[in-house]
């Protein structure tokens, strides 16, 4: 939880790293799209190579120490480059070891609660309009409250079986897609807190619910292997997504058409799982 922490308020570190460091948006985003390429790439050799030959709890323990001794050294950063070795490679390496292997061992052990379980497992920027660090801290904080609550929300409602994890993922998707692409209209505090309420409500049932999905469509026995298979294709856009609405920063000034991109993102992404059971039949 303390790892799900520590990236969900990455947002105010980056704020702080362009600050200091006075690098362009598109380089210094290269530190979150390499730490989510790194991740998944360390994750496939991990579930698909390491998993068999040691237990989970040793690669838990290794991956805290390695998420530990890079965010101890990001503290002494001098540049952007030291971040992408500190935070890009040690931390994403650590995640790895954590991410991964925490999944399996859910799907091992709960059967009947599996879906409220990695619900619970998972469970753990705005100044360009002007907000005070203070207001900036506050909107973080309800993104982050209201992120925990709702990523246990979907678990309970998949476990009464109300509605598929497939679709309460499609339809969070759907709703942050449409709201970024209104962005310029959240320009004050006020209307900042209506968006972070909806990201923070919306915006962690992917993760939540993406080992459940996985496993409804794959079955569970190939499970770890096709959970690193699925990390390739996460980092791998993400390596590339990232640095590129760094750019659009760059270009336009404005972080609008970064959100704007994202939000059409997760719409490519809505239509493409919308229509995954005909692909299937």
């Amino acid at each position: 939880m303390l790892q799900f922490g520590y990236q969900k308020a990455f947002g105010l570190l980056f704020v702080k790293f362009l600050e200091e460091f006075q690098a362009p948006v598109s380089f210094t985003s290269i530190i979150l799209g390499l730490f989510e390429a790194i991740t998944s790439l360390a994750s496939l050799f991990i579930m698909g190579v390491l998993l068999d030959y040691w237990s989970i709890r040793v690669y838990g323990i290794l991956g805290a120490l390695l998420s530990a001794t890079g965010v101890a050294l990001s503290a002494f950063a001098m540049s952007v480059e030291y971040l992408i070795f500190s935070h890009s490679v040690l931390v994403g390496i650590g995640y790895a070891f954590s991410f991964g292997p925490m999944f399996v061992l859910i799907s091992r052990h709960f059967k009947k609660r599996r879906g409220l379980a990695f619900a619970i497992s998972s469970a753990g920027v705005t100044q360009e309009n002007g907000l005070s660090e203070y207001q900036s801290s506050v909107l973080l904080s309800v993104i982050g409250a209201l992120d925990v609550i709702f990523r246990i929300v979907p678990g309970i409602i998949i476990e009464f079986r109300i509605v598929k994890a497939q679709h309460i993922v499609i339809f969070s998707l759907i709703v942050l897609g449409t709201v970024f692409q209104f962005i310029s209209f959240f320009n004050d505090f006020a209307t900042l807190m209506v968006l972070s309420c909806l990201y923070g409500i919306f915006g962690g049932s992917y993760f939540t619910l993406l080992a459940v999905i996985l496993i409804d469509i794959m079955n569970i026995d190939n499970f770890g292997k096709i959970f690193g298979f699925v990390q390739i294709f996460h980092g791998v856009s993400s390596f590339v997504i990232f640095p590129a609405a760094g750019g659009l920063k760059d270009l336009t000034g404005t972080y609008t058409s970064c959100f704007q991109f994202l939000g059409a993102c997760l719409l490519l992404s809505s239509i493409i799982l919308l229509f995954e059971p005909l692909v299937k039949k």
